[in-house]
């Protein structure tokens, strides 16, 4: 079994700068494809990060997150548990591209 991995930037921003950053990327050339809306419960155990992610309209996904590399053979441990004994099916796909498949979870673009 693989484990995905993507770059990602995460940047908190203040409300008032929300419809600035909305005109920047579409001057940037990015359009909006779709809005997408989650509820999120967050454990952490160790160096890993579990987050119980409803995504509306959906159902529900669990994401493992390993923050640190010293917890790596836990993390593998973890992810061999939840996959043989529980039967837990990865899931290779995008919250983008599951709502964009099943068409069950858009929201409102503003």
């Amino acid at each position: 079994m693989g484990v995905k991995t993507r770059d990602e930037l995460e940047i908190k921003l203040n409300t008032e700068y929300n419809s600035i950053l909305n005109e920047l990327l579409l001057k940037l050339g990015f359009k909006p494809v779709l809005a997408i809306a989650k509820k999120r419960i967050v454990y952490k155990y160790r160096g890993i990060e579990a987050s119980l992610d409803e995504l509306i309209g959906v159902g529900w996904f669990l994401e493992l997150e390993l923050q640190s590399d010293e917890d790596r053979e836990v993390f593998s441990s973890l992810v061999k548990k939840l996959v043989v004994e529980y039967g837990l099916k990865p899931v290779e796909k995008t919250y983008l591209e599951i709502c964009i498949e099943t068409n069950k979870c858009r929201g409102k673009l503003d």
